[in-house]
């Protein structure tokens, strides 16, 4: 199969920047691709995630996944966004988008973004997939990633981590879904219960990050398929009804229908030290303007023992936690 499979988007057929993703589904982006947007679509060192939740089915920048390598040996995480590149000084690891190991392309004036590998799966489904090599961590850790969508499912990212042969070993490779505060997540979705941003922070006032939860493997759910998936939403029926700042509309605005935003590990790849972490923030990023209705979940993330390849995935659908647990 080639790449001009009319199922996926993907440069330079449906656009001039680094995004790729599904006709009708989830998409994927890095520097400078803007997801139903214009300019760069926001910080360096960011992976975008957009879905068609605008009226008409046009696209929204949902959240960002960070990549935070940790050394082994050390506590610090690398940060993907904040950490200064050697390229030219600036905030953001750069992020160059190639072909998956072992697979030929070199860009030319026709073709100068890589679109993206397509093979065929399993019942007529099929798999796009781009390598998403990282600038080399201060620390040490130089990791590269394999970014896929797949037609059999729409609403998830396939994220596969790896280290480049001078890394320094890792103890861990954290993805983070780290803008929550966008559409103001509050519940946290585990096996038996949810728990709510004004449990796990009653008292918190600050304008920084709250404090990291975690919730290990024996807490999360397992799905109909048996791969482990853990939810977070908003607590608000209609988070499009409310402008964060009413003489700013366009401030921190998030203008499409609820979603449900999730991880998932598939039965093979679930370790026994798997946890759920989250964290809170009172203000928005940057500033010191409340969110409104109360602090929401801004860091989102599983956390594992690193292992060469190990594979997740992030997803966005408009269905309830209950009834993507229950779907096949």
């Amino acid at each position: 199969m080639t790449a001009a499979d009319p199922r996926f988007f993907a440069p330079p057929t449906d656009t001039d920047r680094p995004v790729w993703g599904l006709r009708n589904g989830l998409r994927f982006g890095i520097w400078p691709g803007a997801i139903g947007g214009r300019g760069p679509g926001g910080p360096r060192g960011l992976i975008r995630v957009g879905y068609p939740a605008l009226p008409g089915g046009a696209y929204l920048l949902v959240n960002f996944i960070a990549i935070e390598p940790v050394v082994e040996g050390q506590r610090a995480r690398g940060f993907s966004e904040l950490e200064v590149s050697t390229s030219d000084g600036r905030p953001g690891k750069t992020i160059d988008a190639g072909p998956p190991p072992g697979v030929e392309w070199r860009p030319t004036e026709a073709e100068p973004i890589y679109p993206g590998r397509i093979e065929a799966l399993d019942g007529g489904a099929a798999r796009l997939t781009v390598c998403l090599r990282m600038e080399r961590f201060a620390s040490g850790a130089h990791v590269y990633l394999l970014a896929s969508v797949r037609t059999d499912r729409p609403d998830e990212l396939e994220l596969r981590t790896f280290t480049e042969a001078d890394s320094a070993p890792l103890a861990a490779c954290v993805l983070t879904a780290t803008m929550g505060n966008f559409e103001r997540l509050r519940q946290l979705h585990l096996r038996d219960r949810v728990v709510t941003t004004q449990e796990l922070y009653p008292d918190f006032t600050g304008n920084d990050f709250a404090p990291h939860r975690r919730f290990a493997l024996d807490q999360l759910s397992r799905a109909a398929d048996g791969s482990l998936l853990v939810a977070a939403t908003t607590d608000e029926p209609d988070p499009a009804a409310t402008l964060p700042d009413p003489n700013r509309p366009w401030f921190w605005h998030y203008s499409g229908q609820k979603l449900t935003q999730f991880w998932r590990k598939y039965p093979d790849a679930v370790q026994p030290l798997l946890a759920v972490a989250v964290n809170a923030r009172r203000v928005y990023w940057a500033s010191t303007w409340p969110i409104p209705n109360g602090a929401a979940f801004e860091n989102f993330e599983l956390n594992e023992p690193f292992l060469q390849g190990q594979t997740t995935a992030f997803g966005l659908t408009p269905l309830s936690p209950t009834q993507l647990l229950a779907s096949p």
